[in-house]
């Protein structure tokens, strides 16, 4: 079973994507995507432990639901597997697929309906009215696996899109920033990227922000945006610096490693949260 919800972000300025898979031996992951415009922005991942026989079962129960049980069944005839139906802002667009690998046949349903993958309900899917259908096989899906209470990594966040991610070993990038201004980003950019073209940004409409948490010296650490919140009163960035697990990268390497993005221009004041957000890389 594979979920996708496609989510516009800032009357479609952004879109947040979220890709449920769910295997008949109860294993699942969920992937999401924060995009601005054509640019991505972020992603991150939540996967299951390895499966059991209870996690095997609820994805028994979920299946015997969408094809027996009359009320929920996708398999019937109002409900047109061949509708694909354009989702206007600020509509998700919900698609729904069921695959038999034995039988190697595919089943796939496309409807639109509201908010995300979190506060999925079938209130308000369409175009038909069987869109409630596929919208309640969505949520039962979600139940079953990460559960009824989970939150987006992206929950709240203004659509934002990297212009540059790495590591730095000449340029000292000590501390996260906000640049406001043509004369900052050129100067940046050059510092970060030199001799690369530079791309265009308009700050009238737009912030660029520098993520970082300074000199770092073991391989393998990163830091990323992952949040940009408007609040009552200016805006919070969330920052994620992401650290191998024990023993994954003995290796030292002294760097400055930071996250380039452009967002929508953000209400002053801005802020980052701290501490930083720490995240454990798996090894492997």
């Amino acid at each position: 079973m594979e979920l996708v919800i496609r989510s516009p972000i800032a009357l479609g300025a952004g879109m947040l994507e979220q890709r449920l898979t769910w295997r008949s031996d109860g294993a699942w992951a969920l992937d999401e995507r924060i995009s601005y415009g054509a640019m991505l922005g972020d992603e991150h991942e939540n996967r299951t432990s390895p499966p059991t026989p209870i996690t095997a079962g609820h994805y028994a129960q979920w299946i015997t639901q969408v094809n027996d049980n009359p009320g929920l069944s996708l398999f019937v005839s109002q409900l047109d597997p061949d509708l694909q139906p354009e989702c206007r802002v600020p509509s998700s667009t919900l698609e729904l697929t069921l695959t038999d690998e034995t039988s190697r046949t595919r089943r796939s349903w496309s409807r639109c309906t509201t908010g995300f993958l979190s506060d999925l309900t079938p209130v308000g899917a369409g175009p038909d009215p069987a869109a409630a259908r596929v919208a309640n096989a969505a949520t039962l899906a979600r139940d079953f696996t990460i559960g009824s209470a989970f939150r987006s990594a992206f929950a709240g966040t203004l659509p934002f899109g990297t212009l540059l991610k790495g590591e730095s070993r000449t340029a000292v990038i000590a501390r996260a920033a906000v640049i406001t201004s043509a004369d900052g980003f050129s100067s940046l950019w050059s510092e970060l990227n030199p001799g690369q073209p530079q791309p265009t940004i308009d700050f009238d409409e737009q912030t660029v922000i520098l993520a970082a948490v300074g000199e770092r010296i073991e391989a393998g650490d990163s830091v990323e945006v992952r949040r940009v919140l408007p609040v009552a009163r200016g805006t919070v960035i969330e920052l994620v610096e992401r650290i191998p697990g024990n023993f994954c990268s003995p290796a030292e390497r002294r760097h400055y490693p930071y996250h380039l993005v452009v967002t929508p221009r953000l209400e002053a004041p801005v802020r980052f949260t701290s501490p930083i957000d720490i995240e454990r890389v798996p090894c492997g």
